[in-house]
């Protein structure tokens, strides 16, 4: 892992900015992040691995005109200045004095080591909430589901094999009205015979009115 940080050293015109700029060795970072990570100690110990300076003898230097010196830390804390093909040794002190134009940092391998250990388990623990989330979205789906059918389709506590009486209406009537006008014909008096308000005669051919279904001569007509 690592950080690459760019300093404007040339302005719109393209003419060098000759200012001096400090840098450290280790880098915090953590006053310029947003937010701080649970394992926010880590992003402190960026260590400069190498720096790019841009060198020339004008005063009034511009970005085609120059020099481009590299210094390099290797594994043993030691750095080199690399000039074209020449490479000498150099100080720390004379890396922090140079007119850096890039600055390389990088986590020492013990810091990577553990911030990658760190952000796998992280990332375990991302995988493990969702799934939990996601089971508990399941359940409430099928007891949701269970609910509903054990629940009536129409919201009233009528049995599913039940028919309401707004159910068996047709043609806007309703067959419990009919029910009750089959159970009056029923318990009328089937000794005599049915007689309508206008006293209508009936013929001993025509179907007796109590509801028999039987021919009027058959019925109650016998009797008479």
């Amino acid at each position: 892992m690592v950080l690459v940080i760019h300093l404007k050293r040339f302005d719109m015109n393209m003419m060098k900015n000759k200012q001096t700029v400090t840098f450290p060795t280790r880098l915090n970072l953590r006053p310029y992040c947003v937010s701080s990570s649970p394992h926010g100690a880590l992003a402190e110990q960026y260590k400069l691995i190498g720096v790019v300076t841009h060198l020339t003898s004008r005063v009034n230097a511009t970005l085609q005109s120059g020099h481009y010196v590299s210094y390099v830390r290797d594994g043993n804390d030691l750095w080199w200045r690399c000039d074209d093909e020449t490479v000498t040794p150099a100080t720390e002190d004379q890396v922090l004095a140079t007119e850096a134009y890039l600055l390389f940092y990088t986590l020492p391998a013990e810091y990577l080591a553990k911030r990658l250990a760190l952000q796998e388990e992280d990332s375990r623990r991302a995988v493990r909430i969702a799934e939990e989330q996601a089971n508990n979205n399941n359940n409430n789906n099928n007891n949701n589901n269970n609910n509903n059918n054990n629940g009536s389709t129409n919201g009233s506590d009528v049995p599913d094999n039940e028919i309401t009486a707004s159910q068996m209406s047709v043609g806007g009537t309703s067959s419990m009205s009919a029910s009750n006008e089959t159970s009056e014909v029923e318990s009328t008096d089937k000794s005599a015979p049915l007689v309508s308000k206008k006293n209508k005669k009936i013929g001993v051919n025509e179907k007796c009115p109590c509801g028999s279904g039987l021919k009027y001569k058959k019925c109650h007509g016998a009797k008479l």
